[in-house]
Order: structure tokens, then C-alpha cells, then sequence
């Protein structure tokens, strides 16, 4: 059976697709309300043409495998002993890293409105930016090379996926860490549960459009660190 090198050094899977190309077909498949729309989003989106019987055939194949990989790396995640016991003489590297961790409702084909929780992972890179309000340059920290988890359910599998993702990138290896997020209890109870030993941050101006927004008090939480 025959092949094409390129191919392989490119990790082109299913004849014309590459992992990350087949991640965002399943993707996209499962946010939008039909294959076809599915097809109409990539091609439009992604600059990708393909059918939306391809489109499904995909999802088929792929959806399980690579709900599998992902179920097995956060299993694996939750199961480490101890991260003293796990990283103990593990060199510290000066990456800085952060995680950050919001819910926004969406509108579900005959289930109606669910709550999407959706967590980002990135690198933190400081450089000169220029304000907009003084033009003058000053050193701001930036999220980079983000990657993303989410779940259509409750916390404590959501919990679980973030942890995985950031503990897959290196978190416990990083000088510092840090958890973002708005005023929402159960951020503050994963960021407790998985991220106990990172600075805690809340997005103060989250809640605070939120309370203008919506006219109404929106919870607040009072960190020590």
C-alpha cells in the first residue's frame, strides 16, 4: 500500500485531513443545528470544502476516537499521585502560565437554553503595548498560545478537562501561575479544587458590566491571594 511522505511528516489523517482538521469538523458539527450547516461554517469559516455527508462520516469515525483520547487524558490527569509527590527534583521552568474560566448560555436543538462552560489555557508574555488613553508604551502582560476546553453540563467534569489541558501543557513546571475569572462561586471552587497553589484573579470589570447590564447585584468574591 502506497503513500505519501508529506503526508506522514504533516499527520494527515483520513486521506486528506490532519488531526486539527478533523478536531474542528466534530466541532462544528456539534455546535450548529445540522450537517449541512456544518458544511456551509466550514467552507465559509475555515475555507474548507467538504460535503455535508463528509461532514457526517467524519463525525462517525472520529467523534468517539477523539472523545476517547480526551476521557483518557483527563482520567489520567485526576488520577497523579500527589503534585508534590509528582514533581518533586522536576526542573522549574520561567514560563509564566494562566487559565481562565467563564459559562455563557446557548440555545440547544430541542433541549432550549444550557449553559456552555468554556476554559482557556495560555502562556503569559509581557511586552511593550501602547495605551490607548496616555499613547504612551508600557509593559503589559498577554495571553498567548491559548488552547480550550469546554462542556455542555455541570462543574465538576469541566473542572476535570481544564486541569487536564493545563497539566498536559506543563502547568506544575511553570515560575508562576495564576487563575482569571468573574464572580461566579463554582469558578472559585475548581480554581480551589485544581488550582489551589496559583495567584487568584477576579475580573473586576466582568461583574461589573454585568451589574450595569443586568441592574442587578452580581457576587463578588474576596480573595486573600
Amino acid at each position: 500500500m502506497g503513500f505519501f511522505p508529506l503526508d506522514r511528516q504533516l499527520d494527515l489523517r483520513d486521506k486528506h485531513y490532519s488531526e486539527g482538521v478533523l478536531k474542528e469538523i466534530v466541532w462544528v458539527s456539534g455546535v450548529v443545528g445540522s450537517y449541512e450547516i456544518a458544511e456551509a461554517t466550514l467552507k465559509r469559516v475555515g475555507r474548507l470544502t467538504i460535503s455535508d455527508s463528509s461532514v457526517w462520516r467524519r463525525v462517525q469515525e472520529w467523534g468517539k476516537k477523539f472523545k476517547e483520547v480526551e476521557d483518557t487524558r483527563r482520567e489520567r490527569a485526576t488520577a497523579l499521585p500527589s503534585r508534590n509527590d509528582m514533581y518533586r527534583g522536576v526542573m522549574e521552568t520561567e514560563e509564566r502560565m494562566g487559565v481562565s474560566m467563564d459559562g455563557g448560555m446557548v440555545h440547544i436543538r430541542d433541549e432550549g437554553w444550557k449553559e456552555l462552560k468554556v476554559g482557556c489555557v495560555f502562556d503569559i508574555e509581557v511586552w511593550p503595548t501602547r495605551d490607548k488613553k496616555t499613547k504612551e508604551w508600557v509593559e503589559l502582560a498577554h495571553a498567548v498560545d491559548n488552547s480550550y476546553a469546554a462542556h455542555l453540563g455541570g462543574p465538576e467534569l469541566f473542572g476535570q478537562m481544564v486541569w487536564a489541558e493545563a497539566q498536559a501543557r506543563g502547568w506544575e513546571q511553570a515560575r508562576d501561575t495564576q487563575v482569571v475569572g468573574d464572580g461566579a462561586p463554582w469558578i472559585w471552587n475548581l480554581a480551589g479544587e485544581h488550582f489551589y497553589d496559583s495567584r487568584q484573579v477576579v475580573d473586576w470589570y466582568h461583574p461589573i458590566f454585568a451589574q450595569n447590564w443586568r441592574g442587578t447585584k452580581c457576587p463578588l468574591v474576596n480573595l486573600n491571594n
